[in-house]
């Protein structure tokens, strides 16, 4: 978990300051001399693909959770040792299996640094804005064509080209 304060730009780009609260579960931390890593593992039959992998959310929170943040080791609360290097995170494929071993699981791996490197905008500005939509109470649909064509609830959404608007 992490309690914190993330300086925001707002969108008439002043900044803002908001505190922040994380709280998140993984499926594996290991701590070994070279570091610390995350694993989350998946049941899913296909893995990532590499740039989505490079952006990915939660791989990034995970990350940033346990160098900024703290987590429960035998029910104790605990902070990570500074000189305890975060080496990344990784998702754990367990039915996508290589080619030359269809058996054994596929491991996806990204540095604390992948997601920053490879996104228009940065973790903390993410966290940020998530922060003042739910202070500000600004919900708006936005429609990403490759996610929304997906979505069971389409026909719902103000912001898919078939939703219908709920009148009230």
């Amino acid at each position: 978990s992490l309690q914190s304060k993330v300086a925001v730009v707002q969108p008439d780009g002043t900044q803002r300051e908001v505190s922040i609260a994380i709280k998140g579960r993984a499926d594996r931390i290991e701590f070994t001399q070279d570091g610390i890593m995350v694993f989350d593992f998946k049941t899913s039959k296909e893995s990532k693909k590499k740039s989505d992998l490079q952006k990915d959310i939660q791989l990034a929170l995970y990350t940033y959770l346990l160098e900024h943040g703290n987590y429960m080791q035998d029910e104790e609360l605990q902070r990570r040792d500074p000189t305890q290097t975060v080496q990344g995170a990784a998702l754990i494929q367990l039915r996508v299996g290589e080619k030359d071993n269809p058996d054994a699981a596929v491991v996806q791996q990204v540095t604390p640094e992948t997601h920053d490197e490879n996104s228009q905008t940065s973790l903390t500005q993410r966290i940020g804005q998530a922060a003042l939509v739910v202070l500000d109470e600004r919900y708006e649909a936005k429609y990403e064509e490759q996610k929304c064509k997906l979505c069971k609830v389409r026909m719902l959404c103000p912001a898919a080209p078939e939703g219908k608007q709920v009148l009230s």
